[in-house]
């Protein structure tokens, strides 16, 4: 738990580096980094598992991590331009989330991120429990199938994350990837059995890409509006509030496929909705500031 902060500092350490230009761009590479590690990870401890034991599992992620200090301690250069030495060493968290949360526009990024992440955690159990039960996949199909969205996930957040954003802009993408991932969503538990594979691979590549275009859009307009002073702070709370959704999704998925296996990504795709309905909202009053400048200029 301790140790998981560490991606919020991350994250927090792009958004200082980053211009507005290329934010969206970096927090694409980074998630098509952690991505790659979620690929991968696995079947290394598969392996050191069934050649080594269990405890080697536990030796290679610590060495792992360590290898990772050692490479942050003498090479990641320090992003912050000026230190606070005026607040307390050990701010009370709770406190500080009750500060930053009333704000409007960061309090609505956070609760489509909440929403958005619930609705994609439903797919870890449901949607294995659905490809076994109703179209007869393996577990080795299944896991095959969740690699896919993973792969699809990283090559567009690593490869076209910073050329889409500079063609369309990130408030675009943003919106975007809520219909990508309702299309993705409505679809995935009508496919026909004759058709399977062509058209869920379909359906879970526009679930890749709405993940894809979500996450390093949210991030960046996020930082954006929280400024240079509480971005890590920030990041903080929407890892925060990730790691709840990641809880809740699956809980929620499995009672819903309980009462009929259509349902969870049904409603998933219902809240997906108004999701994309706020954004919209929060996008176009992006937009609407920016031009009001210029409107009062001879």
């Amino acid at each position: 738990g301790v140790g998981a902060a560490n991606i919020s500092t991350a994250n927090a350490f792009v958004s200082d580096i980053s211009t507005d230009e290329n934010r969206a761009r970096n927090f694409g590479i980074i998630g098509a980094a952690f991505g790659l590690g979620f690929i991968f990870g696995p079947p290394v401890g598969g392996f050191l598992k069934t050649n080594y034991g269990i405890e080697w599992v536990g030796y290679v992620s610590a060495l792992l991590a360590a290898c990772n200090l050692v490479l942050a301690f003498f090479l990641l250069p320090e992003s912050l331009k000026h230190k606070n030495t005026k607040g307390p060493l050990f701010p009370n968290p709770l406190k500080e989330v009750l500060r930053i949360f009333p704000r409007k526009d960061i309090r609505s990024f956070l609760l489509i991120h909440f929403i958005f992440i619930t609705a994609f955690s439903t797919l870890q159990i449901t949607a294995s429990l659905m490809w076994e039960n109703q179209f007869g996949l393996t577990e080795a199909e299944v896991g095959y199938t969740f690699a896919f969205v993973g792969v699809s996930i990283a090559l567009v957040q690593g490869g076209l994350i910073g050329w889409l954003t500079k063609r369309f802009g990130e408030q675009k993408l943003f919106v975007t990837g809520h219909f990508f991932m309702f299309v993705g969503l409505i679809s995935l538990p009508f496919v026909p059995q004759h058709y399977f594979i062509p058209l869920e691979t379909i359906a879970l590549f526009c679930i890749a890409v709405g993940m894809a275009f979500f996450t390093p859009t949210l991030s960046s307009l996020l930082a954006q509006s929280a400024g240079e002073d509480e971005q890590g702070k920030v990041m903080g709370l929407l890892q925060s509030v990730g790691s709840l959704s990641r809880v809740i999704g699956p809980f929620a998925g499995g009672i819903l496929y309980g009462m009929y296996y259509f349902l969870p990504f049904i409603t998933a795709a219902f809240f997906m909705l108004i999701t994309a309905s706020v954004a919209v909202y929060i996008v176009y009053h992006k937009l609407q500031n920016k031009k009001a400048p210029r409107s009062g200029t001879p």
